[in-house]
């Protein structure tokens, strides 16, 4: 029974990666302890066999099963005074779409071990949920911790994570400016699908915000063309909305949308800087985007004629 547990952990090792509970090394025999001392501790061959089904059923980004919820359950009843089921949890309600539970689940694995969630897909997931919960600035905080050793997420999760810093951080006002150029321009190489036309859209308007006009017009001209209208669709997509989630100040879509159109439909931007202005709630940035309507009102305005 042990060897074949042992050779179980060993196919299950990748699934577990760089979290791969420390705990979990006595029951596959890697920490030196006698298979002795293993088979006296079936609860800990339990623990470490549920999470590691459990790991395997969130790999990849497609739909997860409520299964791995019972998975770690079983697992916390082996080891209730661990944090790692906990963690577990939480990733698993996130993707299943349930946030504020999975915010709670990482809460209970931070109580059994400060450290629980300092892996890179946990931390990810947690800064996420933070935002969405409206704790923006421990979120910040949390992403600012991730973005040092986020090449280890998958593609998804790292354009996810980049993208999400980025705009928190713009949120935040003129003062965290250059951070959020510093994570937009990397969320642009980041970033796939539909949050790269997010991340394309927040650059160039993190750089408009600053003063940087020529580089924003620029970038907005080469990436969206002559026809945004084609691009605005990635603001619907599933991805996009998970990410515009984490907004602080929901206006915020608003500029985000008037940076899209502002090279191609002046009017249409306009409107939609008007409108930040007008339904911000953080107002922010709200005298760049007045002045950025008042700006774009005036350059459709045909010339007054000469008199003779």
């Amino acid at each position: 029974m042990v060897l074949a547990l042992a050779v179980l952990l060993q196919v299950a090792q990748p699934a577990f990666g760089p979290a791969r509970p420390a705990e979990c090394a006595k029951a596959d025999g890697t920490s030196g302890t006698n298979v002795w001392d293993r088979a006296r501790a079936p609860e800990l061959r339990v623990y470490c066999e549920k999470l590691a089904a459990a790991t395997s059923l969130l790999v990849g980004t497609g739909p997860v099963s409520s299964e791995v919820l019972t998975l770690v359950d079983e697992a916390a009843r082996a080891r209730p005074e661990r944090a790692s089921p906990h963690v577990l949890r939480g990733r698993a309600l996130a993707r299943l779409g349930r946030h504020a539970e999975a915010l709670a689940a990482f809460e209970q694995a931070k109580k059994r071990d400060e450290r629980a969630i300092e892996e890179p897909r946990a931390l990810a997931t947690y800064a996420h949920g933070l935002a969405r919960a409206g704790r923006h600035a421990e979120a910040v905080r949390a992403y600012r911790a991730l973005l040092p050793r986020a090449s280890q997420l998958d593609v998804h999760e790292r354009g996810q994570a980049y993208v999400s810093a980025g705009l928190l951080l713009l949120a935040e006002g003129p003062a965290s400016a250059d951070d959020a150029l510093a994570v937009l321009r990397q969320a642009r190489r980041e970033a796939q699908e539909s949050l790269q036309v997010l991340a394309a859209v927040a650059l160039g308007l993190a750089l408009d915000r600053v003063g940087e006009a020529e580089q924003a017009r620029s970038l907005v001209a080469e990436r969206f063309g002559r026809d945004p209208r084609r691009h605005e669709a990635a603001f619907a997509d599933a991805k996009a909305r998970e990410v515009l989630g984490v907004l602080p100040d929901p206006a915020e879509e608003h500029a985000l949308r008037a940076m899209l159109f502002a090279e191609a439909d002046a009017p249409r931007a306009a409107s939609l800087f008007r409108e930040y202005a007008e339904k911000s709630t953080k107002k922010t940035w709200e005298a760049h985007a007045r002045r950025r309507a008042g700006a774009l009102e005036g350059a459709r305005k045909p010339a007054a004629k000469k008199g003779p």
